[in-house]
């Protein structure tokens, strides 16, 4: 999973994108807990993290 999540990032940022918004059904629990322990912010309704710091 960690290996699409970069590519989407290096796509984004080949697009001049500045962030990228994941966002996932609340049914689903284990998208949350992956989400949080990759580094993203658990924002309003999605999880955050900016581009380029997927590594």
């Amino acid at each position: 999973m960690k290996i699409v999540v970069i590519g989407i990032d290096e796509f984004g940022i080949d697009e001049y994108c500045n962030r990228l918004v994941l966002d996932t059904v609340a049914m689903k629990t284990n998208a949350p807990r992956f989400y949080k322990r990759d580094g993203l912010i658990d924002a309003v309704i999605g999880f955050v993290k900016p581009s380029g710091s997927f590594a």
